[in-house]
């Protein structure tokens, strides 16, 4: 009978490799990065982060999320692990994290950073001036203001 270690070595040996590879490529990933327009900062999945008027912002102090269960299934805040990742015209100075929930949400010039579960990926932003909540949504510029308005 041949030896089941010879098989299972070059196996595990991929699966380590692919392991690796996957690590790696999450580890490369930015957190925060401006979008391909430039009015804007995206998440780590190409997502557009928007802030939420209602919550504090971190002027000095810890920021306030305000942003109950039912309203973080639309919004999710953006999650990070370990320090937040900067992409190229990402203001490294305004970038932070706060701790909620026992977990760390990212922050960008004191406000809390969230996504809009109907935006997709390198499309426009359809959450930008949206009322929901008891408050405000808006994109966040890479000067760490609040985009009222898309350029067109």
């Amino acid at each position: 009978m041949p030896p089941r270690t010879a098989t299972a070595l070059p196996l595990a040996a991929l699966v380590a490799a692919g392991l690796a590879a996957h690590v790696s490529a999450q580890e490369g990933r930015a957190t925060l990065s401006v979008a391909e327009t430039g009015d804007y900062l995206v998440g780590p999945e190409g997502k557009p982060v928007y802030l939420f008027t209602t919550d504090t912002q971190g002027n000095g102090e810890p920021p306030v999320l305000s942003c109950p269960v039912e309203c973080r299934e639309v919004w999710p805040p953006v999650e990070v692990e370990g320090d937040v990742r900067l992409g190229d015209d990402v203001n490294a100075e305004m970038a932070g994290t706060v701790e909620f929930d026992r977990r760390s949400v990212a922050t960008y010039n004191g406000w809390p950073l969230y996504t809009f579960e109907r935006d997709t990926a390198g499309e426009p932003p359809r959450g930008n001036h949206v009322e929901s909540f008891g408050g405000e949504w808006y994109l966040i510029g890479p000067d760490g203001t609040r985009v009222e308005d898309m350029a067109g």
